[in-house]
């Protein structure tokens, strides 16, 4: 069972993430929980016209020194969270970046290394425009 909706992330609240270096950015995408370390995060931005609800596009780019995450929904900046290697019996299925796993507010939570991010959390690569051919 997932959890419900959880209110949407205004401007005033991004204003008010700490900007300590301390903690995780907590966001949703594809309907996991997954969970940026605060001091690999660069920058917070909202995707122009997209609210998250359309398929695939993303509703925020999260700017890190590595690429872009996209996510779905920002949940909130955890001052904490107990990151562990996920247990053998999960380990096989648990998505390929992750540093571990945690618990908040009773979600489990990918903690992730945004050097090596996930395919969840990767914006689509750029399709050529104009009919171009790879050269076949």
């Amino acid at each position: 069972m997932s959890a419900g909706p959880l209110s949407p992330v205004s401007g005033r609240a991004l204003a008010e993430v700490p900007v300590g270096r301390h903690g995780y950015l907590l966001l949703r995408r594809q309907g996991g929980v997954w969970g940026v370390a605060n001091a690999q995060v660069t920058s917070l931005a909202r995707e122009p016209g997209n609210d998250g609800s359309q398929g695939g596009g993303a509703a925020y780019r999260v700017g890190t020194a590595a690429e872009p995450l996209a996510a779905d929904e920002i949940l909130g900046v955890a001052a904490e969270l107990a990151v562990r290697p996920p247990a053998r019996a999960v380990a096989r299925w648990w998505p390929e970046g992750s540093d571990g796993c945690a618990l908040w507010s009773g979600m489990p939570v990918a903690v992730i290394d945004p050097l090596h991010p996930p395919r969840a959390l990767r914006f689509a690569a750029p399709q050529p425009q104009g009919g171009e051919s790879n050269g076949d």
